[in-house]
């Protein structure tokens, strides 16, 4: 199974504004940290050894903590990471960290956790539990039960008084397919709650809201789901199997059509087609007509015929 590495990048100013806050002595033990995280990353990505790389990727935890733990963190950029994902919530209210290391059974597993935006350190670990939920799809729980995925994306929508953030995730799964999904957070009363009934699909007769939403397709193809700011939709691969007579999601591919979710009272409401241009027209590239073997077939006894006649 392919590990997809995900490079986490800041701006320059950012950097400079993390570097601003601290003192020498602790950025310089911050950088030095940081330094054996990049290390461990690496041996938990290329070991041959699944000890090595499940111990690797525990070891990070108490490594990470101790930058975290010294005041002003949530501003430190980690800008040398390579392979744990850092993902701000867009209105800078937490950021989440999530990693990933691979058994040898080719399945996957994840480590995150939330950090609030304080002086002090407040910090809320996931548990990956993605392996006991029966139905992930409907599951609305607490950080000891997180659909565990590396992050790459993050967009918000405000209900009322409460902020939904969408966190868009990235989970290899296991050696046949791969999922990507949207995860749903918000806060009550200082809890992170993970899913929320967000999604709807008025096509269907029932189960019409789920908690969190995901595709999963062949393990060789790449689809796409993301969040578009210009047309404010989550758009992603329409996925058809490659075997009409297959409904494991195993055998799905991107067909090049797309749907997506559109924001309407609240809610994310499924759009079964996003795109409706037609071919050749305005500023859509030309498509040549598709050949008709038996056309050209006909023309060509028609005109045997004719000088035959003659």
């Amino acid at each position: 199974m392919k590990y997809t590495l995900l490079l986490i990048l800041f701006g320059l100013h950012l950097s400079l504004l993390g570097q601003g806050r601290f003192d020498s002595l602790s950025l310089e033990k911050m950088h030095g940290l940081e330094s054996r995280l990049l290390v461990m990353g690496d041996s938990m990505i290329s070991d041959s050894s699944e000890t090595v790389r499940i111990r690797n990727a525990y070891l990070q935890i108490p490594l990470l903590l101790d930058i975290l733990k010294i005041p002003g963190s949530f501003h430190y950029p980690f800008d040398s990471l390579r392979v744990i994902s850092l993902t701000y919530a867009p209105d800078s209210a937490f950021r989440v960290f999530t990693w990933q290391f691979q058994l040898n059974s080719g399945r996957y597993r994840h480590l995150g956790a939330v950090q609030l935006n304080s002086d002090s350190l407040r910090l809320i670990p996931l548990f990956d539990a993605s392996d006991f939920m029966q139905r992930p799809e409907d599951s609305i729980s607490g950080a000891r039960r997180w659909y565990g995925a590396m992050y790459y994306k993050a967009m918000m929508q405000h209900s009322g008084d409460t902020a939904f953030y969408y966190f868009f995730g990235y989970d290899p799964n296991d050696p046949f397919s791969t999922r990507k999904l949207v995860e749903v957070m918000h806060f009550e009363n200082g809890e992170l709650i993970l899913g929320a009934r967000k999604f709807y699909f008025p096509e269907r007769d029932s189960n019409r809201y789920q908690a969190r939403f995901f595709i999963e397709y062949k393990k060789e193809a790449s689809a796409s789901l993301n969040f578009d700011e210009s047309r404010n939709l989550i758009i992603y691969d329409h996925l058809v199997p490659l075997n009409p007579l297959s409904e494991a999601a195993a055998d799905r591919v991107p067909d090049g059509t797309y749907e997506g979710f559109e924001y309407k009272n609240g809610r994310w409401e499924h759009v079964s087609k996003v795109f409706h241009e037609a071919i050749n027209e305005f500023d859509n590239p030309p498509v040549p007509h598709p050949l008709d073997f038996e056309k050209e077939k006909k023309e060509r006894l028609e005109q045997q015929k004719r000088r035959e006649k003659k």
